[in-house]
C-alpha cells in the first residue's frame, strides 16, 4: 500500500513551522486492504491512591487541607485482537468510552495507539485515566475499536 508518488514539498516556501506542499502521495490503493474483524476485552483493572497534600494551619489556627480533585488513577489493561487470518488490521485505534453517557473518556492515555496488527495477532494495551464521579475505577468503560479497514466495534 505504500505510494508510487511521492509527497512534493516547497522547500522554497518553507519556513520554521510550516512546509508547504503541493503536490500529496496517493495512497489509495489502501481502500483495497480486506476487511477484518477486531475484537477486544479487558485483561485486568487496578486502581492507585492519589497522593494528597495537606498545608499547615494559618496564623489564625484555621487550618486547612488541599485534595487532589480526584483520588485515584484507573489502569485497565485490554488485549485487542485482528481475527482475520489474512489481512492486517491498519492503523487501530482503541477508545474508551464512559457507560453512562457514551463519551470519550479524556484525558486518556494509551501504552500504544493506531498500531497495525498482523492476522491473527494481538496486542495489550494498557490505558490511564483518573477515576471521577460516576466512573470509579471499579467500573469496566466501553471499549469501542476500529481500524482504516474494519467496521467500528464496541464491546461492553
Amino acid at each position: 500500500w505504500l505510494s508510487t508518488v511521492p509527497d512534493v514539498l516547497e522547500w522554497s516556501e518553507s519556513n520554521f513551522y510550516r512546509t508547504p506542499c503541493s503536490s500529496y502521495a496517493d495512497y489509495t490503493t489502501l481502500e483495497q486492504i480486506p476487511s477484518v474483524l477486531l475484537r477486544a476485552e479487558y485483561v485486568s483493572s487496578s486502581a492507585q491512591k492519589a497522593p494528597t497534600t495537606t498545608a499547615s494551619p494559618s496564623s489564625s489556627g484555621a487550618g486547612f487541607a488541599a485534595f487532589s480533585p480526584f483520588t485515584a488513577q484507573c489502569q485497565k489493561e485490554l488485549v485487542v485482537q485482528n481475527m482475520a487470518t489474512d489481512a492486517v488490521a491498519f492503523f487501530v485505534r482503541v477508545r474508551l468510552l464512559d457507560p453512562q453517557n457514551a463519551t470519550d473518556i479524556a484525558p486518556l492515555f494509551f501504552s500504544d495507539n493506531c498500531i497495525t496488527l498482523l492476522p491473527g495477532e494481538q496486542r495489550i494495551l494498557v490505558a490511564n485515566y483518573e477515576a471521577r464521579p460516576g466512573l470509579g475505577c471499579g467500573t469496566l468503560p466501553q471499549i469501542q475499536v476500529e481500524s482504516w479497514n474494519s467496521v467500528m466495534s464496541a464491546v461492553e
